[in-house]
């Protein structure tokens, strides 16, 4: 079946009601092509049905009305929470109440003013034909999208019935919460309130996570929120490297001051395997093969040493590079050498004393073992037995795990010239500062963790944190400790009493089919019966996507809260709606982008019978019996207790600033660039970076069997299937890699007309070679396959994508593509370390099925 004009059958319900969800026959109306070659006169005979029941809705004057009176518009605050994570503020602009455009509205710093397609189309998300209206239950097949509408009385009084039904007899952690980044305001923080005060389970998506896995122990976790600079301070940076970052896609306001470095003479190299729009704005451009990221920084910190190229005094003053490590892999420490141990203030946590013992050096002035902490000058290398103990130094054990990687070794298993990899060590030993700025783009394989930890320790050990134009690592990364995130957490109730209720255990989601169906988790009776999902979409977004169908249908209840209806709402039994962003009041500081925390004014009243997620929160509480949670009022007494922080009185953040200038600086206490780690203070145990692991830093344990020897330093292993030598790739031979699209933010946009316009379906890209292997010719229908599933697209040739490699566009429900979906080909397998998704390691086979149209 052809995706061109493919039809999107609204339920009979929505249609016997005659109600406004009826309006729209078709969800998008049209292809690409069709678009290209005729949308003039598709548009005069009204086919763009996917937008002409919203662009009426945004029409400024009659064309035939120059005497009439122009309405007075008004001018809102508002902010565009999609995880793209850019955090837009925008002027809403408003006509006898209703939104008719946005522009971008000017921000305390004039250089972060900006807004994107995304921001400019949300007026056409607040009035989509999609939006949700009232709550509705389901008298279909779960997935069969068939549902009757039913008052919230009815809705709150089903839920609250089930629920207490599944607590008296399973106990509150068989209820489940899930949410993700479906809106990165405040609101939904509620939905975490909920599962505190009731008790529930909470699961997470498992998504960008092996970036965690990996720098929490070089770094620790403490206050520091994010490992870049801000990213005003890249017009610092002599050298600037994209390493598996695509911001002219995924971070388009970061694009900009990329490219006004640039003007200033920074040079900027983007490393990825696929050639995109970021290489577009590129003075280098290294093709890495996919998933060898980890060799390409192991190798290129050999040359570094090699040359001399490293910041010795760096190393020795703020890493533990000097740290000795015994033969039994245990760091030596000043218990080893006869001094006992002394005890420390209270740990936080446990309130248990904290135990110091020192890790010990050898220091050159002394020609002796101290305590760290004593050395004046710390020995790297070659240091003599210790008390009859034979010692390497952190720094050796790197060094050693790397020397395996010289230039010409490493080419071969990363596609890299050995020049061009003695050429990017160069560029790291003498064109500083150099800003290494990653976000995902390595982020899902097997064995993403090792390039994270590869990659932070090549930056780290040429100097490249803590100052103006250097940073390593991820731009991403939100503020949470500035915020009273233990208030909404461990909510009190009108006694002033702490409810922190919420089950500690969470299962991964890889294990969530297995927990459902055995009713046990690690041993112990663990049985799940109901589930509420809100800012999420896991149809569509997470990987394995018969599997996901497979575990939504062991939930015996199944509640989605959303503002739109998506697939994973269709196997809802019980759908409610809420209210979109500009119809509530509500703080936006989950920006990656901005140094600002942005206020959204409520501009018109909830539509329908939508209503915010802290209201929908507060009924369900009332529903259970739990009527004495005082931030559960309204929308201003949730926010008051966020903001309730003494690190933002600090800063001069208040709620009732925000509210009255709608943008507040939040990282630096006063109006100068956030330079991360600048005091070069670091929250691990010794306040320095660490490179070397005692036992492994594993993000769940589960009893799966770690490497703990190869875990202590810098390693690689191949993809699981992505490389070319795996054994999935025997059977199907094409890497498949999915592509982050322009004109949304994961499955979000999906219902805007205007970018269905441009971008009608999901496609695969090509190699030319490997099209004409396989008969493929532009715009052909091709199968996309393996023993997990199928999709079934168009495929477009694409020089820019490697031989035996294919991508193909994410973010598309299955009515989208001609047949089957891309997420059924994704693994739902995580590694050993990290609980990760790991959406681009992935092997298929391809094959032409037919002409395209």
């Amino acid at each position: 079946m052809s995706a061109v004009g493919r039809a999107y059958a609204l339920p009979a319900v929505y249609q016997e009601r005659g109600d406004s969800m009826a309006e729209s026959t078709t969800k998008h109306g049209l292809s690409r092509r069709s678009f290209i070659k005729g949308a003039a006169a598709f548009t005069a005979a009204g086919a763009l049905t996917g937008c002409s029941a919203q662009t009426g809705t945004l029409s400024e004057t009659g064309e035939d009305g120059a005497g009439e009176q122009v309405p007075e518009t008004q001018i809102f605050a508002g902010t565009c929470r999609a995880a793209c994570m850019q955090g837009c503020l925008m002027n809403v602009h408003v006509r006898d109440g209703r939104v008719v455009r946005t522009t971008a509205r000017d921000l305390p710093d004039p250089r972060y003013t900006r807004i994107c397609s995304k921001g400019l189309t949300l007026p056409f998300r607040m009035y989509g034909t999609e939006r949700l209206q009232y709550p509705m239950k389901r008298i279909g097949e779960r997935g069969e999208g068939k549902f009757e509408r039913i008052s919230w009385d009815e809705a709150i009084s089903t839920i609250a019935e089930k629920w207490q039904g599944y607590i008296d007899e399973f106990g509150p952690a068989s209820l489940v919460k899930m949410t993700c980044g479906g809106n990165l305001g405040a609101l939904p923080f509620s939905w975490t309130t909920l599962a505190s005060i009731v008790g529930m389970t909470s699961i997470g998506t498992d998504f960008d996570a092996a970036h965690t896995s990996a720098i929490s122990p070089m770094l620790g976790a403490g206050d520091m929120f994010r490992q870049q600079n801000e990213n005003a301070d890249l017009l610092n940076s002599k050298t600037i490297v994209s390493w598996g970052f695509n911001p002219a896609i995924s971070h388009v306001q970061t694009m900009h001051f990329i490219n006004e470095a640039r003007e200033k003479g920074a040079r900027h190299i983007v490393i990825d395997p696929v050639f995109g729009p970021t290489m577009n704005f590129a003075d280098w451009y290294i093709p890495v093969r996919a998933g060898t990221d980890a060799v390409l920084a192991m190798s290129t910190l050999g040359v570094v040493v090699e040359n001399n190229w490293h910041d010795t005094e760096f190393l020795k003053a703020h890493t533990e590079a000097p740290f000795l490590v015994k033969e039994d892999g245990a760091l030596l420490r000043m218990s080893d050498l006869g001094v006992e141990p002394q005890q420390g203030d209270p740990n936080p946590t446990t309130g248990e004393p904290t135990i110091i013992d020192p890790c010990v050096v050898w220091d050159e002035k002394t020609q002796g073992a101290v305590a760290y902490t004593d050395a004046t000058d710390p020995r790297l290398l070659d240091v003599p037995a210790v008390n009859g103990m034979a010692v390497k130094t952190e720094w050796e054990i790197t060094l050693e795990s790397i020397r395996e990687y010289d230039p010409e070794t490493a080419a071969g298993i990363t596609g890299v010239s050995a020049d061009d990899i003695r050429e990017l060590a160069r560029v790291y030993g003498e064109e500083g500062p150099v800003n290494t700025y990653n976000i995902y783009g390595f982020n899902h394989y097997f064995n993403a963790h090792q390039a994270y930890r590869a990659i932070d320790t090549l930056g780290f050990a040429t100097g490249n944190i803590g100052k103006p134009g250097a940073a390593t690592g991820s731009g991403n990364g939100e503020p949470y400790g500035m915020y009273n995130m233990v208030g909404i957490a461990a909510p009190k109730n009108s006694e002033g009493v702490l409810c922190a209720n919420g089950s500690p255990v969470s299962p991964p989601i890889s294990m969530l089919l297995d927990v459902l169906e055995s009713g046990e988790y690690l041993g112990q009776p663990y049985p799940l019966k109901s589930v509420v999902m809100a800012t999420l979409n896991p149809l569509t977004t997470n990987t394995d996507r018969n599997y996901t169908i497979q575990w939504l249908n062991k939930f015996e209840f199944i509640i989605v809260a959303d503002i739109v209806m998506t697939e994973t709402a269709k196997y809802a039994d019980i759908l409610l709606p809420v209210a979109h962003w500009f119809e509530v009041t509500e703080a936006h500081w989950q920006s990656t982008n901005l140094p600002f925390v942005l206020w959204q004014d409520k501009v018109a009243d909830p539509l329908y019978e939508s209503k915010s997620d802290v209201e929908i929160v507060r009924l369900i509480a009332e529903g259970l019996g739990h009527s004495d949670f005082p931030l559960l009022k309204n929308e201003e007494e949730f926010q008051k207790v966020l903001f309730d922080s003494e690190m933002l009185r600090q800063y001069g953040v208040t709620l009732d600033r925000l509210k009255e200038e709608k943008a507040v600086r939040h990282w630096t206490p006063d109006d100068s660039e956030l330079i991360a780690y600048k005091d070069l203070k670091f929250a691990t145990p010794s306040g320095r970076i660490s490179f070397y692991r005692e036992t492994p830093y594993k993000m769940y344990d589960v009893g799966q069997e770690v490497d703990a020897v190869r875990e202590r330093s810098l390693a690689w292993d191949p993809p699981k299937e992505a490389w070319i030598d795996s054994e999935a790739r025997k059977k199907f031979p094409f890497h498949c890699i999915s592509e982050r699209q322009r004109h949304r933010t994961h499955s979000q946009w999906q219902e805007v007309g205007y970018m269905c316009e441009l971008y009608p379906h999901p496609v695969c890209k090509i190699n030319p070679a490997d099209a004409t292997e396989l008969g493929v010719q532009e715009g052909d229908v091709v199968k996309i396959f393996n023993d997990r599933g199928y999709a079934v697209v168009n495929a477009l040739i694409h020089a820019g994508v490697p031989r035996k490699t294919i991508t193909v566009s994410r973010g598309y429900e299955e009515d989208e593509f001609i047949e089957g979906h891309f997420a059924n080909l994704t693994m739902k397998d995580y590694d050993n370390i990290s609980r990760n998704q790991v959406f681009l390691d992935c092997a298929v086979g391809i094959e032409r099925i037919g002409e395209g149209e």
